[in-house]
């Protein structure tokens, strides 16, 4: 039978050969040009999306969610301007990005310019449910207010359950019933209509 080892093993060294960590500061972040604040080159590497169209189709934010195209405006700004403006940040953006951020062309821009209704660009909030506020007491989906034993739930994009009455209650009702009641019925049809 072979002795089993019971000598302790080496402490781990920092030296060794093989791939090594580094800091974010070390690592190549994408280039986004200049600031559009400062217009400074350094550690820029926020973007700030706009609710407004992009001057270049294609070559700005969009959504998944919403199924909007990459047309929205975006600014980009430095780590120095961030810190040093917080949330008041997207007021001071004074250059937005022409094309993509890298390409380095700008426009000016005026945070208080009014935009066009054609120009808006913006989530669709319906599909947002997280952007989802209560018209009547201003609860929200990460903030619910309390409906009897339970927390509220959600009869559209600007009603909770709490606020709304029971005739809203009840055809809400009626029709998340028929809704089920339609799945179970194709359901069903699709279960007997299956053949291996």
């Amino acid at each position: 039978m072979p002795k089993r080892n019971t000598a302790t093993p080496p402490p781990p060294t920092t030296d060794r050969p093989g791939p090594q960590r580094e800091s974010p500061d070390n690592l190549n972040p994408p280039t986004l040009g200049r600031c559009g604040i400062c217009l400074g080159a350094e550690k820029v590497r926020t973007l700030i999306q706009l609710h407004r169209r992009a001057p270049v189709p294609g070559t700005g934010w969009g959504c998944v969610v919403c199924n909007l195209p990459a047309d929205g405006a975006i600014g980009v700004a430095c780590d120095a301007c961030c810190e040093k403006l917080g949330d008041q940040l997207p007021g001071a953006l004074r250059w937005i990005c022409v094309g993509y951020a890298a390409e380095d062309r700008r426009l000016s821009y005026s945070p208080d310019e009014a935009v066009p209704p054609e120009r808006a660009f913006d989530h669709d909030r319906a599909l947002h449910i997280e952007l989802w506020k209560c018209a009547v007491c201003g609860c929200t989906n990460d903030n619910p207010c309390d409906d009897g034993d339970a927390p509220c739930f959600w009869l559209s994009a600007s009603l909770c359950s709490a606020c709304a009455s029971d005739d809203q209650r009840d055809a809400h009702s009626k029709a998340l019933y028929e809704f089920r009641a339609r799945q179970h019925a194709e359901f069903h049809r699709w279960i007997h209509s299956y053949k291996p």
